[in-house]
């Protein structure tokens, strides 16, 4: 599950808050920066698949939003993101030289489109004709590729617009992950455990 919360920017005060900032979000500021940043870090646990020498093969990545989102403001992205190996925050503070995000997987990161299982950047903007925040663009992209490492990692990341005031909510949400378990043949199982841990390193 992704906790909800609401976000608020004051471009005034240059203040970055959080209603609920429990479950895990995080905010950050960069000086001189476009956005700034809302994001969270999670994990799901494959260590018991692991330590039976089994390999996930995932069907599908199905990410759920349970609310609207309802505020105001400028303009924000938001980056889901189902990885090999951790992401950090140099990872996601990371673009092209038009001030689009360059998530892992693009061709301006240092991470593989391999170690991506599902990415996903909306482009959430405020409309003169719609009240409020409406998405108006998405990408996917990913390999969806089995792994035999012990963990699969999740990352949300909200980038707002710093020119503007924003205010909104972030909704609650799951992760549903549909996959089969089954044991490789031995020497299948050795090359994808190497590659997987090649990932993380």
């Amino acid at each position: 599950m992704i906790p909800g919360a609401f976000a608020v920017w004051d471009s005034t005060t240059e203040t970055l808050a959080l209603n609920s900032p429990q479950g895990g979000w995080q905010t950050k500021t960069v000086p001189g920066a476009a956005h700034v940043f809302v994001y969270r870090f999670d994990y799901i646990d494959l260590s018991g698949y692991e330590g039976r020498d089994l390999t996930l093969f995932p069907q599908t990545v199905n990410l759920q939003q349970i609310q609207p989102v309802k505020g105001n403001g400028s303009h924000f992205y938001r980056l889901d993101l189902a990885t090999k190996n951790p992401v950090s925050f140099d990872d996601i503070n990371n673009y092209i030289t038009t001030g689009i995000p360059a998530p892992p997987g693009s061709l301006s990161s240092t991470d593989s489109i391999e170690q991506v299982f599902m990415g996903r950047l909306q482009l959430w903007e405020e409309m003169s004709t719609i009240q409020g925040l409406s998405l108006t663009q998405e990408t996917a992209w990913g390999v969806g590729d089995a792994t035999a490492g012990a963990k699969l990692y999740l990352t949300t990341v909200y980038y707002i617009d710093q020119s503007a005031p924003n205010s909104f909510n972030i909704p609650e949400g799951a992760w549903v992950i549909p996959a089969l378990i089954d044991k490789e043949d031995d020497l299948e199982y050795i090359m994808r455990l190497a590659r997987s841990y090649e990932t993380q390193g």
